[in-house]
């Protein structure tokens, strides 16, 4: 049995790159025999969002509370640049993340 690591999708309404990260994280998880609807997502600027989420920018990924790339929150919850992609992760980053947590 594969143990389901806890990954949360942070972001806001709006988030122009959101879309695009959410459907690369279902991608990521479908090659992990994981459940593909198996993470949580985060309203980074709703008021009940828990402080620890706050400061990420969107969209970011955690994997048992760790940033996919090793990004600390930045005391600003703003757009995201990835290393070397733009607004949204590589494929390959989410999965290693992922499957380090296996």
């Amino acid at each position: 049995m594969t143990t389901r690591p806890d990954i949360k999708l942070l972001t806001f309404p709006g988030c122009p790159n959101a879309a695009e990260t959410r459907n690369l994280l279902t991608a990521a998880l479908e090659g992990t025999n994981l459940p593909a609807t198996k993470f949580t997502e985060i309203n980074i600027h709703d008021p009940s969002c828990p402080e620890q989420f706050r400061n990420y920018p969107s969209p970011t990924i955690l994997v048992q509370g760790e940033d996919i790339e090793g990004m600390l929150p930045q005391n600003a919850a703003a757009c995201r640049i990835y290393d070397g992609k733009g607004g949204v992760p590589e494929i390959e980053k989410i999965r290693s993340a992922i499957t380090k947590h296996l």
